[in-house]
């Protein structure tokens, strides 16, 4: 008996006549190998925590929290613009594409001069060793572009075989670096040898699907339009990484590179999951552009169901790692971070803005809102961090993972509905906060295609 009566007409026809098997494997690709990264995860946050202790954990996330920012400053290209205009002007691609490589290598390169500069920020003794280690990767960011220009045709298995590749390598030399009690120096290499690894692989696939590298070119014109297009996402980007660590930051000055330690192997437990909304909005947001292009109504009402989509597995998961997160952080950890264990149920409902954001950072992309979705995340880092200052200091760890878990309602959604150029934003998440319960359409990438 077939199954194909029991769905949606419209559903129905668009999967087998047109591009439902290709965004269904795009989908799959993507969330396969997320369950494969995350179990590499939870292995390698184990081993890491394990062999250095609170203190020096405290030391290594603090590497990554560092190079993690100034990431978000040299980003020069925003890959969602990079992929708007790919979309919308294919006949200009080689020199978009080709632009964008060109900016992204200059900003990697200024933000390695960023880092070299600034080694204090980075941890006492060999402060310019770990600046150099942390942020030894930024120049393959010219790789970036070739991964929008693949997200731009839904090539879910050319990204999940790359990431796949670069997890396997970057955890795999946690692992190897915790098993031979090496340096922290050599630790923050993990990052940069993954990434080597997940270009090489995207650069050869894109020979393999036809591109050519000669035909890049370089166009003032367009350079000037993706930074400008791009600097208030550069900006958003900062600010989000900021107030994503701005818990982490705070409980170092506060409590101590121990107890900042203690909250990272926390974090750690639910990092791995965090990764699924961007994953989703990879697979999904090429045929959200189209949906807009062909029928303004008929995206916003696809908006709405991603929207409940993001809520609907965000609240899953945070369910699922407040019921199973503690007896996970103990098996990986052991007696030495029992209090990380206690945490990670508090900190798993970051899940829930986590899962919500991409789709409305979408929206404003969309929607020409740089500028003010630069505003509304800083008013957000602002009201968490204050937050964090009134908490931490009563009620420690557990006052920061409460803040982490309810500072998206009270400053992004709050904010999104004090301005009227973000309140059909905010109205929409509203819905789906409500509903959580998406239909087929949310899968669906226009009326045309």
């Amino acid at each position: 008996m077939s199954l194909s009566p029991l769905l949606p007409r419209a559903f129905r026809d668009w999967f087998f006549g047109s591009r439902g098997i290709k965004v269904l494997q795009n989908v799959a690709w993507q969330v396969a190998t997320k369950g494969l990264t995350t179990l590499m995860g939870v292995a390698a946050a184990g081993w890491v925590a394990r062999s250095l202790g609170p203190e020096q954990l405290g030391i290594y996330r603090n590497v990554q929290v560092m190079s993690g920012l100034i990431a978000g400053l040299v980003v020069l290209v925003s890959n969602q613009v990079l992929i708007h205009r790919l979309l919308s002007r294919p006949d200009r691609e080689e020199a978009i594409l080709g632009t964008a490589i060109a900016v992204s290598g200059i900003g990697g390169l200024v933000g390695l001069g960023v880092a070299l500069s600034l080694p204090w920020v980075f941890g006492e003794g060999h402060g310019p060793w770990l600046a150099l280690a942390g942020c030894a990767h930024f120049p393959i960011l010219f790789m970036l572009p070739f991964a929008g220009w693949f997200e731009s045709r839904m090539a879910g298995r050319v990204l999940a075989t790359s990431n796949l590749a670069g997890m396997v390598v970057t955890r795999g030399w946690e692992i190897s670096c915790a098993f031979l009690a090496t340096s922290l120096v050599l630790f923050a290499y993990s990052t940069s040898a993954g990434l080597a690894l997940m270009s090489a692989i995207v650069l050869y696939r894109y020979r393999q699907w036809g591109g050519r590298f000669r035909r890049l070119s370089f166009d003032r014109d367009i350079a000037r339009d993706l930074i400008s297009a791009s600097i208030p996402w550069i900006a958003w980007t900062f600010v989000a990484q900021a107030q994503t660590r701005c818990e982490f930051i705070l409980i170092t000055s506060m409590l101590g590179k121990a107890a900042a330690g203690t909250y990272s192997a926390a974090a750690d437990i639910i990092q791995p999951l965090v990764i699924i909304p961007a994953f989703l909005l990879s697979a999904l947001y090429p045929s959200i552009v189209r949906s807009y292009a062909a029928d303004h109504a008929f995206g916003q009402i696809r908006m709405q169901q991603y929207l409940r989509l993001s809520v609907a597995l965000g609240v899953g998961a945070s369910l699922l790692l407040s019921a199973l997160g503690p007896w996970l952080a103990d098996l990986v950890y052991g007696e030495r971070f029992a209090e990380s264990a206690q945490l990670v149920r508090l900190l798993a409902w970051t899940l829930l803005p986590a899962f919500l954001l991409p789709p409305s950072q979408a929206w404003m992309v969309k929607e020409n809102l740089g500028w003010m979705a630069c505003g509304v995340a800083l008013l957000g880092l602002l009201v968490s961090a204050g937050i964090n200052v009134l908490l931490i200091p009563h009620f420690g760890l557990a006052g920061a993972a409460l803040t982490a878990a309810s500072s998206f309602l009270l400053g992004y959604l709050g904010v999104c509905w004090a301005f009227p150029k973000t309140r059909t934003l905010a109205r929409m998440q509203l819905k789906a906060l409500a509903w959580p319960f998406p239909s087929l359409m949310a899968l669906m990438p226009s009326k045309e295609n």
